[in-house]
């Protein structure tokens, strides 16, 4: 006679949000990153552009 508990579906469940958690983390960490890389990209071109405009009080 087994008399032991079946866990089969709960770890389904267990190692399915696993998967989904890690993603969802590795998606917000990507998205992060590429916001970060995004501002910091367009205030560089921003400030090269002020700084060799044509206007001689900005040299």
């Amino acid at each position: 006679m087994n008399t032991s508990p079946d866990f089969g579906p709960l770890a389904a469940f267990g190692v399915i949000g696993f998967i989904l958690w890690l993603v969802f983390t590795a998606g917000i960490i990507v998205l992060s990153v590429w916001i970060g890389y995004t501002i910091i990209w367009r205030a560089v071109r921003r400030g090269m552009r002020e700084f060799y405009s044509e206007r001689p009080e900005l040299r």
